[in-house]
């Protein structure tokens, strides 16, 4: 797995090494042919028990050719035309030192290298060739690639004897992968990675075995409510009519008579009757309380919720803006407002009032939850400027544990050129910048209402509808923003 950054090394390096070796070639050619050696190839293996590789050999730099020797810390010399494979260098468990291929080219038959006084012959392998301009071109094409990876600074760390899930066209799974500057630069064997490794550089992580995914992303939540959502007290999980209606008798125990009970974001698709409670079930639930039930755009009140807020059967809407209020065949109100959330004044209750710092905490302990289930990426698609902030101060204090885009939401009521007008400023907007962990990707409009509440707007009515709570079989929707 290359990326940019490797790709746009190697061809930089590719050009580089042409215009530093076809010189170098004909030179080489000109002495051969002058000289009338014999040109060979020898391989020499450092295995345990040979002394450490220096890497501060003269020219260093895999695929890299110089005329120079080999050079080992207790002194084998070995003149010649080298290239040295630095990636070749592994680490096997059972060996203390390193080990390392070395190919280079020399111009003296040799059937020995000596080192340490000793000859080794059984590391050499003599093979004669065809003309050395054809050997050298051919080394010198393949050693673009080795000096890249020479070149290239060593990875931060390494994830090896493990399973990689690359996912890529083939969905190959590898052994091993090198991470440098919070990306994947290499996967491959464990032999190949680990000798990618440098030693007070690079972290080494034994996977044992385990399995290493892509990090998940999740494209549409909500997050900075949802990590508000339960400030006050904890919320039950809910699948029923009568669930709902527990839930919101057990609060009628707590907060005082005359108050405010709020429930939210339970959708009507997701409970068993698929269907909004009625004014009347509201009522009997918490009778001496004003009764919230609010999903999307829309929310169904009780009795009293209308009473404090003035919303009866001559209500009308007077603001300019948009918004529907469900009326039963008498011309009732049946507590179902859509889109007329502006209207809904509720009175201070006694819950818990949240500072700047508790949201902050807050949505660090839910992006903690994302990490912890596997998410490393979301958008989140409704997020105002005091969200927006909120996500800045933690990428500024670097506490930013997933990688976030954001949809930029305004106020959609209103006339056109304030609507663009604030479209203009989101474009304009700091985080439009590239930004691999807080970007602002574009706007959510809310052209209507909603489709899981029966509030967006139709080309054709509606119908009447139970599980909506529609009861005017004309009724479109709500449109927010006008047509023309």
């Amino acid at each position: 797995m290359a990326t940019d950054d490797a790709r746009t090394a190697l061809n930089q390096t590719r050009s580089k090494v042409y215009l530093r070796i076809l010189p170098l070639l004909f030179v080489c050619d000109v002495f051969v042919s002058v000289v009338r050696a014999n040109v060979s190839v020898a391989a020499l293996t450092m295995v345990k028990g040979l002394p450490r590789f220096d890497n501060s050999v003269i020219g260093f730099g895999a695929g890299l050719f110089f005329l120079s020797y080999i050079r080992v810390n207790s002194g084998l010399r070995q003149g010649g035309l080298m290239l040295y494979e630095r990636n070749r260098v592994t680490y096997p468990d059972e060996a203390p030192t390193p080990t390392a291929t070395i190919h280079f080219i020399y111009y003296l038959e040799r059937d020995t290298l000596a080192c340490d006084g000793r000859s080794i012959p059984s590391q050499i392998n003599d093979r004669r060739l065809v003309p050395a301009w054809r050997l050298l071109l051919r080394l010198a094409l393949c050693g673009c690639a080795g000096l890249a990876a020479a070149e290239a600074p060593a990875p931060s760390a390494v994830f090896y004897d493990g399973k990689i899930v690359t996912v890529d066209a083939d969905f190959a799974v590898r052994e091993a992968m090198a991470v440098r500057d919070g990306r994947i630069v290499a996967v491959g064997t464990t032999r190949e990675i680990t000798a990618l490794a440098r030693d007070g550089v690079t972290q080494r992580v034994d996977l044992g075995g385990r399995m290493v995914l892509p990090g998940l992303i999740d494209s549409h939540v909500h997050a900075t409510s949802a990590a508000m959502s339960e400030f006050d007290h904890e919320v039950p999980n809910m699948e029923s009519i009568r669930d709902v209606l527990d839930y919101i008798a057990a609060r009628a125990r707590v907060v005082p008579e005359g108050g405010w009970i709020s429930l939210s974001q339970i959708f009507i698709t997701r409970l068993k009757e698929m269907r909004f409670p009625t004014r009347a079930e509201l009522d009997a639930a918490a009778p001496q309380h004003a009764v919230a039930f609010a999903t999307g755009p829309d929310v169904m009140l009780n009795s009293r919720a209308l009473q404090l807020n003035g919303i009866d059967r001559n209500f009308a809407v007077k603001d300019g803006g948009p918004g529907y209020l469900e009326k039963d065949a008498v011309g009732e109100p049946t507590g179902m407002l859509r889109g007329l959330g502006r209207y809904v004044k509720k009175s201070a209750t006694k819950e818990r009032r949240a500072t700047d710092t508790d949201r902050m905490e807050r949505i660090k302990a839910m992006l903690g939850d994302y990490n912890r289930v596997g998410l490393t990426a979301i958008a989140d698609r409704g997020a105002n400027a005091q969200n927006i902030a909120l996500y800045q101060t933690l990428y500024n204090r670097k506490e930013l544990t997933t990688r976030v885009a954001l949809s930029h939401t305004f106020a959609a009521a209103g006339p056109m050129e304030s609507i663009l007008g604030a479209i203009d400023e989101i474009a304009a907007h700091p985080l439009r910048r590239d930004n691999g962990w807080l970007r602002l990707i574009g706007t959510k409009v809310w052209l209507d209402g909603g489709m899981l509440t029966g509030s967006a707007y139709m080309l054709k009515p509606w119908g009447k509808s139970e599980t909506y709570g529609i009861a005017d079989d004309t009724y479109r929707g709500v449109l927010n923003i006008p047509l023309d």
